[in-house]
């Protein structure tokens, strides 16, 4: 998918799809990327030399990201702890911490989300923080899978820690 790319049909051969050579009545253009989770489409009809007509539909089918905590949204981009979507560890004393909070991706698009990074998440920030469980996989099943990985925070140190987890992924916002 680029940001400006166009689909012209005129002359193509199907041969293999419909036995005969078709070429496409008109010239369709996709130009930029869809602006919601909503599937992008294009319609239009082949008509082959020996007659007939065939309908086509070409579809952009994005995956969409989301994350939750306590089974709260996350927002992308929030930097405010939260007690109510877990980023926020709460109080620990040094010499008894390790509180652990599980985080759960969803994918809501109807394409497969992918989580391009190695490892699928990581922290930047504070060393207080680890990942004790990362997603199993790399694939977010498209129409509500999920994969989880789990933070744990275990000071040794008094005093305010903080991280950011980084989640690359495919979603197109």
């Amino acid at each position: 998918w680029h940001q400006q790319s166009k689909f012209t049909g005129n002359g193509i051969s199907v041969n293999a799809l419909f036995g005969s050579s078709v070429a496409l009545s008109r010239d369709t253009a996709l130009v930029g990327a869809p602006s919601d989770d909503t599937p992008t489409s294009v319609t239009g009809d082949f008509r082959p030399n020996n007659g007939g007509v065939y309908v086509f539909r070409l579809e952009f089918r994005p995956p969409e990201i989301a994350l939750r905590g306590n089974g709260v949204d996350i927002i992308n981009g929030d930097t405010t702890p939260s007690l109510e979507d877990d980023t926020d560890f709460g109080s620990t004393l040094v010499e008894f911490g390790s509180p652990s909070n599980n985080f759960t991706i969803t994918n809501s698009g109807v394409g497969a989300l992918m989580l391009a990074g190695t490892p699928r998440v990581r922290l930047i920030g504070s060393a207080a923080f680890s990942l004790t469980q990362q997603p199993t996989s790399s694939t977010v099943a498209a129409n509500g899978g999920t994969q989880t990985f789990r933070i744990t925070f275990d000071p040794a140190s008094a005093g305010l820690h903080t991280a950011t987890a980084i989640i690359e992924n495919d979603d197109l916002d």
